[in-house]
């Protein structure tokens, strides 16, 4: 049986994808719900979000739930999701609420993903281990180099699009997603810009 070579593959398929639709529709497909997450996910923001009628309120409370979340795995040692939680990456997270929550600013929310290894990705000061510390996608991590990455930063859209998901949900109509920056690129994090729909921009705060 051939082994396929994850990232060489990942990159032939992004080629591939743009070659065929072009690279903006390509970056529309990537961003579309490819992780298949359901929207049961995101039914109970989306409730909280209707309770709370404005876009700023629910960000706020967001990320007030998200500390107390952190702050209990931190406490007991249990893993969040696949995440080791130190003290230091509950600090991290309360002073960047931009953090898995979220900050409006105008007609766009800014979003930045909690590195897949917090507590190492805070200790690390060498660039390179920083990145690849911070890379939530086993298609893509390995081929991160100091120059360069193997899989192209448009594979990035793929990330963005399961961010933007809990959005498509709460707001109830899909949304628009930008990568700002990501490690494949050559930034330390990756961040995101989620385009509020026109239904949502009338309850900014």
């Amino acid at each position: 049986m051939q082994t396929v070579a994850i990232p060489p593959a990942t990159a032939r398929f992004v080629a591939a994808l743009e070659a065929e639709l072009g690279v903006d529709k390509a970056r529309l497909v990537l961003t579309c719900n490819v992780h298949g997450l359901p929207p049961q996910a995101y039914a109970a923001e989306r409730e909280r979000w209707l309770e709370l009628g404005s876009v700023d309120a629910w960000l706020v409370d967001h990320h007030r739930r998200l500390m107390e979340t952190l702050v209990l795995h931190a406490a007991d040692g249990s893993l969040w999701y696949e995440q080791k939680i130190a003290p230091a990456v509950v600090d991290f997270a309360r002073d960047h609420p931009e953090i898995q929550s979220g900050v409006r600013d105008g007609d766009y929310i800014y979003v930045t993903k909690i590195p897949y290894d917090p507590a190492r990705f805070l200790k690390s000061t060498d660039p390179l281990e920083k990145r690849r510390l911070a890379c939530h996608c086993p298609l893509a991590a390995s081929s991160i180099t100091a120059d360069s990455a193997g899989v192209p930063a448009a594979w990035c859209a793929c990330s963005a699009g399961y961010e933007k998901f809990r959005f498509d949900i709460v707001f109830g109509q899909e949304t628009e997603a930008t990568v700002l920056k990501s490690v494949l690129a050559g930034d330390p994090l990756c961040r995101f810009a989620i385009r509020l729909p026109e239904s949502a921009r009338q309850a900014v705060r």
